[in-house]
């Protein structure tokens, strides 16, 4: 029997029990590894007996230490070019010094099967390789070597200088040694198992190395100095670095100084850093290529349980490594004192490139639970991120220092922070710049911190193309985001179901000098717990574009979906939608205690104020202006139905207002307090439900209503006094900035009601040549095309975009009209987007008249009659 169990005995069996072994096992991982999600580690399975054809035949035979040591320096006192020794299997070898080769010669020395052993005593290594020299070990297994003292490196073997090489094959290096004494820096105690150095190079092949040990540096593996190493299909397992000087690095492997390493295959684990940093590497001015490996189940005593690419200190950012990882898996790094559980990637030089990677259940006690990455560069893609915890903020990534960071369709799952911010992303650094592609990132959350349970952004620009946010929560503020600094861009980007206990379920945007842009984003279900369940701004500049805003709530209090605090807050919201928003107490949708909100060219339908004032909007100071929108289907129970001001303005310009409710008609569909003021350009009021259309608090102050359009036979207005001396736009009054009607458009003050004074007009515009619709025209009675001198649209108007609003149309036309003025000089193009329900299935015909008949040589009609493709 031997420690590998029956083998000796049964020699010629192994290889089918063997076999049989290793499938026992991959079964077994696989059934756990899918019931509980759990990645299991195995020790690598023995190697294959070699071929005949491979063995070497002319080798000479040592069976003892002293043979060994006598035919070494035979060959080398003899200038032998090439010495080939073999030890029988099993065979113990104890040497009480090292072997040293340290000329030109290339030495091989093998074993067969399970292999032959050589051991030291414990009071040196076992191998120094340098001058040229080359030393191959295939199945000869190097044990219990170690060096101590100030400056110590290759506890078992060291191989240096240019030229030298060692070769290692289908062997195991274990409990070797590099013990730091004091003296001199710890860093210079380094490669427990092996060390590399001053140009030489390393290559190893389904080589074990176990329970290896540096004071400083390298537990398993160093290369320093310009040292190159090969390895594949080998594992560092159960190997350590420190105590030291408490700033030990790499326990697994340390890289330094210009070296290199390829690595492909195999794994790096259980490897422990005692009281420093990077259980599995540290990488210092040089360069890591990992592929298809596996690293896991680090410990470090400081950070970066993982690796760390960079500098030795972290003062230094003057670093420059590479670590370039593909298809690497990251499990279960622990940072036990500070910050990272993966990897830390530091200094203006240095760039960590992760492909296809997988990352999951990593911790870190202080801040980052993966990725960290400080004044250098990043390239992530296609990579997953789940199971992270930070004690600090940034509980999946952090992104600072000035860094540049490229994410690609990489995903975040489960990460959590107990620190201020930042559950999955943390964001910080005036010139950090991050661009997020098809990032998407679920379930992350805040844990006894404050805010942005998905990402934090305190400085630097943040660029958001594409994904989805999704469940993500926050104790306080910002469920998705909560951005107090620096520049947000968002487009094209889903964010569901996210959730804050306090204030913006979706966002928290809050710094005098932020500014935010959201295009063609999709608020889905956000939840606040007290106000504004999608976004609430404290301070900053927010444009929203093309978005849509759906099933937005505040839970207790007020503003359902938006929330504007200071005047240090500037909104504007374009071509967007509101729909299915709620609130308890005030403001359905959006509230204002400051600042400015523009909305242009959009919808705000299907809005439920539960027990209080303002239906759509309240605005307790600051100003609030409606151009060219719809605002339709609220209900309120108290004053206000669409509307309440408080205290500013509210300002609306080209507006509907359909079908807003309260259950005291009298309490107004638009309510002016006694510090509020209200000011309406071409108003148009319809299903008004019995509501008196305005009601102030003070008669004395004319309503500021400049062309109002009822458009039911049932919208009472408040009594004359409150009224009469209401400043209604006529046809001839120039204080509009544009004119009431079209050109080529009558323009004649009719009287807005029976009840009213004759004197209380409003204009009306009929088509007496050209059609102009109104910008906004919300139905067919307003723009019908009525092509003729005694008819025509209602209100004609001049505009650049016509807004037809939940009509049923069986057609429409375009009619474009140059009018008499010089042919252009340049070529024009007139492009004209559609959407709605139906307009894919739609299909135009085209009809071209010309005055004079003749087609102008500068006129090019691209049309194609067929089916019209909605955007």
């Amino acid at each position: 029997r031997s420690q590998h169990g029956i083998v000796a005995a049964c020699a010629c069996r192994l290889e089918n029990v063997m076999y049989s072994l290793v499938l026992f096992v991959i079964q077994v991982s696989v059934q756990i590894g899918v019931k509980r999600d759990v990645l299991v580690v195995r020790a690598p399975p023995a190697p294959p007996y070699p071929s005949k054809s491979a063995r070497r035949l002319s080798s000479t035979s040592v069976s003892t230490a002293a043979q060994l040591r006598a035919k070494l320096n035979e060959g080398l006192a003899t200038n032998a070019s090439t010495l080939d020794l073999s030890i029988p299997r099993g065979s113990q070898l104890q040497l009480s010094n090292q072997l040293l080769i340290n000329r030109p010669v290339d030495v091989l020395i093998s074993s067969s099967g399970t292999g032959a052993t050589i051991t030291s005593t414990g009071d040196s290594r076992v191998f120094e390789v340098s001058g040229g020299g080359s030393l191959t070990l295939s199945r000869v297994h190097v044990t219990n070597g170690t060096v101590d003292g100030s400056v110590t490196t290759g506890g078992c073997i060291l191989v240096s200088g240019p030229g030298s090489k060692v070769i290692g094959s289908h062997i195991n290096i274990t409990k070797c040694t590099t013990a730091w004494t004091g003296g001199g820096p710890f860093f210079t105690t380094q490669g427990g198992g092996i060390s590399v150095s001053s140009g030489a190079e390393l290559v190893l092949d389904g080589v074990t190395i176990a329970y290896c040990h540096a004071g400083g540096a390298g537990g398993g593996v160093a290369a320093i100095l310009g040292g190159k190493a090969t390895i594949s299909e080998s594992y560092i397992w159960n190997c350590s670095v420190g105590p030291a000087a408490g700033n030990e690095a790499g326990a697994g492997i340390y890289i330094m100084g210009g070296s290199e390493v390829r690595w492909n295959g195999g794994a790096i684990q259980m490897c422990k850093a005692i009281s420093g940093y990077g259980a599995a590497m540290y990488i210092v001015d040089a360069t890591m290529h990992m592929s298809d490996a596996v690293i896991s189940d680090g410990w470090a005593a400081g950070g970066f349980a993982a690796a760390m690419v960079g500098s030795r200190y972290l003062g230094d950012a003057s670093a420059t490594a590479l670590g370039s990882f593909t298809n690497v898996i990251f499990h279960r790094n622990y940072a036990a004192g500070f910050i990272v559980g993966a990897i830390l990637t530091y200094g203006v030089g240095s760039t960590l490139i992760c492909t296809a990677c997988h990352f999951s259940d990593h911790f870190a006690a202080g801040d980052c639970g993966t990725l960290d990455v400080m004044f250098a560069k990043a390239y992530i893609t296609d990579t997953t991120i789940v199971r992270s915890e930070a004690g600090g903020v940034g509980g999946g990534v952090r992104f600072r220092g000035n860094s540049y960071v490229e994410m690609r369709n990489v995903t975040l799952t489960d990460c959590k922070c107990m620190g201020k911010a930042g559950g999955g992303i943390t964001v910080e650094g005036v010139a950090t710049l991050v661009f997020c592609y098809d990032v998407s990132i679920a379930r992350c959350h805040v844990d006894g911190g404050k805010n942005g349970g998905g990402i934090q952004l305190t400085s630097g620009s943040l660029h958001i193309i594409g994904g989805s946010t999704f469940e993500c929560t926050a104790p306080e503020d910002g469920g998705a985001i909560s951005a107090e600094g620096g520049m947000l861009n968002v487009s094209d980007h889903m964010f569901k179901q996210c959730h804050a206990k306090q204030y913006g379920g979706g966002f928290n945007l809050d710094d005098k000098d932020l500014v935010a842009t959201f295009t063609g984003c999709s608020f889905v279900d956000c939840v606040s717990g007290i106000i504004s369940g999608t976004m609430y701004v404290a301070a900053g500049e927010v444009m929203v574009i093309n978005c849509l805003f759906r099933g937005s709530r505040a839970e207790t209090t007020l503003s359902g979906c938006l929330g504007i605090k200071t005047d240090a807050s500037a909104v504007r919201v374009l071509l967007s939608r509101f729909v299915d928003i709620f609130a308890t107490t005030q403001g359905g949708c959006l509230v204002l205690w400051g600042g400015t909100l523009t909305l242009e060219d959009c919808e705000i339908t299907d809005v439920r104020l539960e027990a209080g004032s303002g239906g759509v909007a309240a605005v307790m100071s600051g100003k609030l202006v409606l151009l060219r929108s719809l605002v339709k289907d609220s209900s309120a129970t108290g004053v206000g139905a669409a509307f309440q001001v408080t205290r500013g303005t509210v300002a609306l310009y080209s507006v509907q207002i359909r079908n807003c409710t309260t259950d005291h008609p009298q309490n107004g569909l638009i309510h002016i307090g006694n510090l509020g003021t209200f000011e309406a350009v071409n108003l148009a009021i319809s299903a008004c439900n019995g509501l008196v259309t305005f009601k102030s608090d003070r008669p004395d102050v004319p309503i500021d209503v400049r062309g109002l359009l009822l458009l039911s036979t049932y919208c009472p207005l408040p009594p004359v006094e409150q009224v009469a001396t209401a400043r209604l736009l006529a046809c001839t009054d120039d204080s509009s900035s544009s004119p009431v009607c079209g050109i080529e458009a009558a323009c004649e003050d009719a009287r807005v009601s029976s009840s009213m004074p004759a004197n209380f007009t409003t204009p009306r515009c009929l088509c007496t040549g050209l059609n102009y619709p109104q910008p906004t025209a919300f139905s067919a009675d307003l723009a019908p095309y009525l092509r003729d001198d005694t008819s025509g649209c209602a209100t004609p108007r001049k505009a650049e975009r016509v807004d037809v609003v939940g009509v049923m149309a069986a057609s429409v036309v375009v009619e474009l009209y140059k009018g008499n003025g010089p042919a252009p000089v340049e070529n024009v193009t007139i492009a004209m987007q559609m959407g709605g329900t139906g307009v894919a299935s739609a299909e135009w015909s085209s009809l071209v008249t010309y005055t004079p008949e003749s087609v102008p040589a500068w006129l090019r009609l691209q049309h194609n009659a067929g089916v019209v493709h909605s955007s």
